[in-house]
């Protein structure tokens, strides 16, 4: 009989970064810094700067339009959401049909 701690490389390997994601995430949330995963996305896509009154009158400031960085992130998450849902769009199993 195996121990449950017979585990492979990768599975260690997404325990340590399940780990490791918990007490980043929790570190930001309990200082509330705006240094979770969240909060450096929406810093990524300049969520902040595009949420401001000034931006999002047309004409005014920077362009309020999507910008590739969105796109990029959009493009992921619908990959990311279908991939989890659906166990599929791998490369052992790339189309649901």
């Amino acid at each position: 009989m195996s121990s449950p701690w017979d585990l492979d490389l990768n599975t260690w390997g997404w325990i340590v970064w399940g780990m490791a994601f918990v007490v980043l995430e929790g570190h930001a949330l309990l200082k509330g810094n705006n240094e979770t995963l969240s909060e450096h996305a929406w810093s990524f896509q300049r969520i902040r700067e595009w949420m401001t009154a000034k931006n999002r009158r047309p004409g005014k400031g920077k362009s309020n339009g999507l910008s590739w960085r969105r796109i990029v992130m959009g493009v992921f998450m619908t990959w990311l959401w279908i991939h989890m849902l659906f166990g599929t769009m791998t490369l052992s199993n790339p189309l649901p049909w």
